[in-house]
Protein backbone atom coordinates (compact mmCIF):
# COMPACT_ATOMS: atom_id res chain seq x y z
CA UNK A 1 0.00 0.00 0.00
CA UNK A 2 2.95 2.64 0.66
CA UNK A 3 3.91 2.11 -2.80
CA UNK A 4 0.12 2.77 -4.10
CA UNK A 5 -0.41 6.07 -2.12
CA UNK A 6 3.35 7.89 -2.27
CA UNK A 7 2.37 7.67 -6.11
CA UNK A 8 -1.18 9.66 -5.55
CA UNK A 9 -3.00 6.21 -5.39
CA UNK A 10 -6.00 5.84 -2.59
CA UNK A 11 -8.07 3.37 -1.75
CA UNK A 12 -11.66 3.19 -2.56
CA UNK A 13 -13.82 5.94 -0.20
CA UNK A 14 -15.67 2.97 1.25
CA UNK A 15 -12.58 0.85 1.61
CA UNK A 16 -14.97 -2.62 0.39
CA UNK A 17 -13.48 -2.07 -3.23
CA UNK A 18 -10.51 -3.52 -4.89
CA UNK A 19 -11.18 -2.75 -8.21
CA UNK A 20 -10.14 0.68 -9.43
CA UNK A 21 -7.71 1.08 -7.04
CA UNK A 22 -5.60 -1.84 -6.80
CA UNK A 23 -5.86 -2.11 -10.42
CA UNK A 24 -5.67 1.96 -11.09
CA UNK A 25 -2.99 3.56 -12.82
CA UNK A 26 -1.39 4.88 -9.93
CA UNK A 27 -1.48 1.51 -8.67
CA UNK A 28 -0.01 -0.19 -11.47
CA UNK A 29 2.43 2.49 -11.84
CA UNK A 30 3.82 2.03 -8.69
CA UNK A 31 3.86 -2.03 -8.72
CA UNK A 32 5.59 -1.92 -12.04
CA UNK A 33 8.33 1.04 -10.85
CA UNK A 34 8.83 -1.63 -7.53
CA UNK A 35 8.67 -4.47 -10.14
CA UNK A 36 11.38 -2.72 -11.82
CA UNK A 37 13.53 -2.06 -8.43
CA UNK A 38 14.14 -6.13 -8.41
CA UNK A 39 14.01 -7.42 -11.84
CA UNK A 40 14.96 -4.90 -14.65
CA UNK A 41 17.38 -2.76 -12.64
CA UNK A 42 18.58 -5.26 -10.09
CA UNK A 43 18.64 -2.86 -7.37
CA UNK A 44 16.35 -4.82 -4.74
CA UNK A 45 17.28 -7.89 -4.73
CA UNK A 46 14.98 -11.12 -2.92
CA UNK A 47 17.78 -13.44 -3.16
CA UNK A 48 21.18 -12.95 -2.71
CA UNK A 49 23.27 -12.72 -5.68
CA UNK A 50 26.87 -11.75 -6.46
CA UNK A 51 27.45 -11.15 -2.63
CA UNK A 52 24.64 -9.23 -2.60
CA UNK A 53 22.10 -9.61 0.49
CA UNK A 54 18.18 -8.80 -0.29
CA UNK A 55 16.44 -5.76 -0.18
CA UNK A 56 14.91 -5.65 3.30
CA UNK A 57 11.64 -3.47 3.76
CA UNK A 58 11.18 -2.78 7.72
CA UNK A 59 8.15 -1.28 9.49
CA UNK A 60 8.27 1.96 12.29
CA UNK A 61 8.70 -0.62 14.95
CA UNK A 62 11.53 0.73 17.20
CA UNK A 63 11.89 -2.44 18.54
CA UNK A 64 12.17 -4.79 15.81
CA UNK A 65 14.51 -2.03 13.84
CA UNK A 66 16.92 -2.68 16.61
CA UNK A 67 17.36 -5.89 16.76
CA UNK A 68 17.69 -5.95 13.04
CA UNK A 69 20.60 -3.39 13.66
CA UNK A 70 22.10 -5.24 16.63
CA UNK A 71 21.98 -8.50 14.86
CA UNK A 72 24.67 -6.98 12.06
CA UNK A 73 26.68 -5.59 14.28
CA UNK A 74 28.35 -8.86 14.86
CA UNK A 75 29.68 -8.88 11.36
CA UNK A 76 31.28 -5.87 11.18
CA UNK A 77 32.51 -6.42 7.79
CA UNK A 78 29.17 -6.58 6.54
CA UNK A 79 28.23 -3.68 4.84
CA UNK A 80 24.53 -1.96 4.48
CA UNK A 81 22.41 0.77 4.36
CA UNK A 82 19.18 2.47 5.59
CA UNK A 83 17.20 4.43 3.57
CA UNK A 84 13.76 5.94 3.77
CA UNK A 85 10.70 4.24 1.51
CA UNK A 86 10.65 5.09 -2.40
CA UNK A 87 8.95 8.60 -2.78
CA UNK A 88 7.40 9.25 -6.17
CA UNK A 89 4.75 12.25 -5.76
CA UNK A 90 4.29 12.11 -2.19
CA UNK A 91 5.92 9.97 1.10
CA UNK A 92 4.06 7.62 1.96
CA UNK A 93 5.37 4.32 4.58
CA UNK A 94 4.38 1.52 6.14
CA UNK A 95 2.73 2.09 9.70
CA UNK A 96 2.69 -1.51 10.57
CA UNK A 97 -0.91 -2.00 9.78
CA UNK A 98 -2.51 -4.92 8.08
CA UNK A 99 -4.45 -5.11 4.95
CA UNK A 100 -7.29 -7.41 4.97
CA UNK A 101 -10.24 -8.64 2.28
CA UNK A 102 -12.99 -9.81 1.96
CA UNK A 103 -14.36 -12.39 -0.35
CA UNK A 104 -16.88 -11.13 -2.61
CA UNK A 105 -19.01 -14.45 -2.14
CA UNK A 106 -18.90 -14.46 1.24
CA UNK A 107 -21.98 -15.81 2.99
CA UNK A 108 -22.13 -13.45 5.64
CA UNK A 109 -20.56 -9.93 4.60
CA UNK A 110 -21.67 -8.07 7.63
CA UNK A 111 -19.90 -10.56 9.90
CA UNK A 112 -16.30 -10.77 7.65
CA UNK A 113 -16.82 -6.93 7.60
CA UNK A 114 -17.01 -6.52 11.10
Amino acid sequence: MPYIFANGGALSPDMKKASGCLNGPAAVEAYTFFQKLHQEWKVALSEPAAGRVPHRQDGHDRRRQHRNTKALAKFPSFEYDVAPASRRKKQAVMTGGWNVGMYKKTKDPALAWT
